[in-house]
């Protein structure tokens, strides 16, 4: 489950437990993340789906206009 008030909030769910158990429903967001190279970690920007959608949320989008 994926909230972004007041924080970004993303809850793991149990590989082990069926849809059901885990209270998943149409229309939830199922966000999946590949585990990093060991000697590829210190580069990656967004650790975890947590942090990448914490991004996501607070991003800015500029248009600059050339005449």
């Amino acid at each position: 489950k994926i909230k972004f008030e007041p924080n970004v909030m993303c809850e793991p769910i149990d590989k082990k437990l069926t849809f059901q158990a885990s209270q998943l429903e149409d229309g939830d967001i199922i966000c999946f993340q590949k585990a990093p190279a060991i000697d590829n970690e210190e580069h990656i920007r967004y650790t975890d789906v947590s942090s990448y959608l914490e991004y996501m949320h607070n991003r800015q989008v500029f248009s600059l206009r050339f005449n």
